[in-house]
């Protein structure tokens, strides 16, 4: 069921949608192959901070994400979702500091 999921769910994702998640390389989630934007340059000190463990713990999966992609208020559900994966995967999950500071950067503005 969830491999059916998945399928339709990329089976709509097109252009740079499909890119974002597949990587430059091709490999889902392959973060070798994704192309890294440069940071902000408006950010305070706390939300730079922020840019930082969002650049290292969302950059081994997938493009570091865009504070616009979800709303403040939608963001904490998104990172908990991230965890909860990260941790299936054996991966380290931010601790409750860093994941402030990441909620920071990604709270920050939503027309970027």
């Amino acid at each position: 069921m969830r491999r059916l999921v998945l399928l339709l769910v990329l089976g709509t994702l097109s252009g740079p949608a499909m890119a974002g998640m597949m990587g430059n390389a091709g490999g889902m989630m392959g973060a070798p192959g994704v192309t890294e934007s440069p940071p902000p340059t408006d950010l305070d000190a706390a939300a730079r901070k922020g840019y930082e463990f969002t650049r290292k713990y969302c950059s081994g999966c997938h493009a570091i994400p865009s504070p616009a992609r979800h709303t403040a208020e939608e963001w904490p559900a998104v990172i908990g979702r991230m965890e909860r994966y990260m941790r299936q995967q054996g991966q380290a999950v931010p601790d409750a500091s860093i994941r402030e500071s990441i909620l920071k950067y990604l709270g920050t503005s939503s027309d970027r």
